[in-house]
């Protein structure tokens, strides 16, 4: 369907289909109700006797079906035609809408649906620089490319609506045309669809390329619709969801070995992830179904062949778990849900013991993975409860809050978690998953899945959070447990919830503050020197530490030189420990400068440069918020004081040499504290140049202590 063709479709005669079909369908049925009481009448009360009368009978109990099929199917087509028409009635206005916005932004859409412009407007004899020309057509070309975007996928949906409706429809009329022989006729609305797909799902394997774009279509086309997910879901049961899971991986393995551009590799992907959508769309509803939930764990705990011989290239045989594992990752579940389904995973998984119960899965190792939309082969199913718990903040706070430590032991050691990725090797999936759920559960905020904080709110930490915050870095931390050995994947989740958490982090680092430590000063030096093996983690961590640090001076009243003075020497130790660290990880790099030199230039690159660029994306916290740009600026002051003018280039000349390094720090501290104080009301007056000389000589006490607190917990 062209833009044209959409333009000028007859939906008001689509309209008077829909009122004919249901009009006719009452018809059928009004026919049919005087057939039962005024013909069969006097058969069956006995009053019309003989063989003419059995055989009239006989008759009129044939027109009697054809009577109820024909008001079936008829009602059917009604409903059918009612969508379509419905869905096309949305699309058009949101075209109507796209029309407006292209007209407001002084664009033409063509006939095609080729989008333009006409050329820039100016005065009569006004000259225009060849800058404003190529930026007006920069601008132009930019809204243009979005509109004809939303333009082509509007014309794919109306097709893909006019497709549903068309198969719909071939459906309800039967084997012949000629008579109403179609009693299951199913026509339109979100159950109908579910019976259709779950139909399409049992037949998934012998599908043709169009009735597994039909397939996609009805999925795509009920998305987030929790009538369409349960009646699915339901009719599917669990065995049929774990089986259509496996058959899809199975099937994109084996047309993937013979064409990686083949498009049915794309629907495929995109109906394992509707399928898990769908699951997660009705688990409100299952939760609350004890019987359903049963058949779930009980499917789960049993086998399920996802390759067969040399058909594929490779086989398994999984647990019903490691599928669900597979579609929990797709979707938003209902938090009674997805706790319940979580201690059922971690319950028979416990059982089984070492080595886990999913590496018997993998022998001989498979050689296509489960999950087609996430790093790793999907055959750890935990990989997927903790993913779906970083989905669901609320889940992911209480799974971790209710389990304590214990928990955390469980999941970093208790376990034999497996290196899921295809072929072997690598970290397990579930480490990076398990930081994600912590972040979560510690921010209540949905974690970006890579360094740096979401752009949802920031959210208060009540004590559940705080206290996972504090269990998570004491694990982590402590000699007892990983002793700061922070997994690799790991580090960018452990560095957003330092950043998010940085005024505990600030006061835990800073010795002056005596009593006001919320993390274990050991335990958060190692955790932060685990996670600066990734230096754009530590760069965040070290980035908000900054703004921290400029907010409070921005905040300290300019007359209370006490109070400017502590937080002084806060900001300075808790720098001076962080950049200790930083040194620590460059000097690990022992003869290899060239691991040091990539190491430094990394740090710097994630930063961008100078201050106020280098935070692009940090917060302050929400105490500051309130403080707006003035609170910005005076942050600014402070940041591109102790950026300065540096750059990557740092690196050259400090990549080996640690003491050259930590002079160079210091003299940033310098230079951003006597940059704050530029803003200060006082800083005219001899009284204060005289103390910002005194607190800078503090400043490099306090500084040196924090370098040597970081060194004492790292055992240098």
């Amino acid at each position: 369907m062209n833009l044209a063709q959409f333009r000028q479709a007859n939906l008001d005669g689509l309209s008077a289909a829909v009122a004919y079909w249901d009009t006719l369908a009452g018809q059928m049925q009004g026919v049919e109700l005087r057939l039962g009481t005024e013909l069969s009448g006097p058969i069956k009360s006995g009053t019309w006797l003989g063989l003419s009368a059995t055989f009239a009978g006989l008759r009129i109990d044939t027109v009697h079906k054809q009577l109820e099929n024909a008001t079936l199917e008829s009602r059917a087509v009604a409903s059918v035609l009612s969508d379509v028409n419905g869905d096309l009635r949305k699309l058009r206005e949101e075209l109507r809408s796209i029309e407006a916005e292209a007209a407001a932004k002084k664009l033409v859409i063509a006939a095609d649906g080729s989008v333009n412009w006409p050329p820039m407007q100016v005065a009569p004899g006004q000259e225009v620089s060849k800058e404003a020309g190529d930026r007006y057509t920069a601008e132009q070309r930019s809204h243009a490319e979005e509109i004809g975007r939303r333009i082509t996928d509007l014309l794919r949906r109306a097709g893909d609506a006019d497709e549903r409706g068309a198969a719909a429809l071939r459906a309800t009329r039967g084997k012949d045309a000629s008579t109403f022989d179609s009693p299951e006729a199913l026509g339109g609305g979100a159950e109908a669809d579910a019976k259709r797909a779950s139909d399409l799902f049992t037949r998934l394997s012998s599908l043709d390329a169009g009735d597994l774009d039909l397939l996609r279509n009805i999925m795509q086309a009920n998305s987030g619709n929790p009538n369409f997910a349960e009646a699915l879901t339901r009719s599917m049961k669990p065995t049929g969801l774990y089986d259509a899971t496996g058959l899809i991986a199975q099937m994109n393995a084996r047309i993937a070995a013979g064409d990686r551009n083949d498009p049915r590799l794309a629907d495929l992907k995109q109906l394992q992830t509707d399928l898990g959508n769908s699951l997660a769309a009705a688990s409100p509803r299952l939760a609350k179904d004890p019987a359903w939930m049963a058949s779930m764990t009980e499917a789960g705990r049993r086998f399920v062949r996802v390759g067969d011989g040399d058909a594929y290239p490779g086989r398994a045989t999984v647990y019903g778990y490691q599928l669900l594992g597979t579609l929990l990752s797709h979707g938003t579940y209902d938090t009674g849900f997805l706790r319940q389904t979580a201690d059922e995973v971690i319950a028979f998984e416990k059982a089984a013991g070492k080595p886990s119960i999913w590496s018997t899965t993998l022998i001989p190792p498979p050689r296509f993975g489960l999950d087609l939309s996430r790093p790793g082969s999907g055959y750890d199913p935990v990989t997927g409860v903790l993913t779906a718990m970083s989905w669901n903040p609320e889940a992911a706070k209480g799974f971790f809050g209710d389990g304590g430590p214990a928990r955390l032991d469980y999941l970093f050691k208790g376990r034999d978690p497996i290196p899921d990725h295809v072929g072997g090797g690598g970290e397990p999936t579930s480490f990076d998953a398990l930081g994600n759920a912590l972040q979560a559960a510690t921010t209540g905020r949905i974690p970006t899945g890579g360094v740096g904080l979401p752009d949802s709110p920031m959210l208060p930490h009540d004590d559940v959070m705080r206290r996972i915050a504090k269990d998570s870095v004491a694990y982590l931390g402590s000699h007892a447990s990983l002793g700061g050995a922070v997994p690799g994947s790991m580090s960018d989740s452990v560095a957003n919830i330092l950043s998010e958490y940085v005024e505990d982090t600030h006061r835990s680092l800073a010795q002056n503050e005596g009593g006001n430590a919320f993390f274990d000063v050991g335990d958060l030096v190692r955790v932060i020197k685990g996670t600066a093996e990734n230096p754009e983690a530590f760069r965040s961590i070290y980035d908000q530490e900054l703004a921290y640090t400029g907010a409070t001076l921005s905040v300290t009243p300019a007359g209370d030189p006490l109070r400017i003075e502590n937080e002084i020497k806060s900001g300075s130790e808790a720098l001076g420990a962080l950049d200790e660290i930083r040194a620590q990880v460059i000097k690990d790099q022992g003869g290899d400068q060239d691991s040091a030199k990539n190491w430094e230039s990394k740090y710097w690159y994630h930063g961008v440069g100078g201050g106020s660029n280098a935070l692009a994306g940090y917060v302050l916290p929400p105490q500051f918020a309130f403080l707006g740009d003035v609170a910005q600026r005076s942050v600014n002051l402070f940041t591109d004081g102790w950026y300065g003018d540096q750059s990557a280039q740092i690196a050259e000349r400090t990549a080996l040499d640690v003491e050259a390094l930590r002079r160079e720090n210091k003299d940033r501290l310098d230079a951003a504290l006597r940059s704050w104080a530029t803003n200060n009301p006082q800083s005219g007056t001899p009284y204060f140049r005289e103390q910002l000389e005194n607190w800078i000589h503090n400043s490099h006490d306090s500084y040196v202590t924090g370098s040597a607190t970081a060194k004492s917990n790292l055992g240098q």
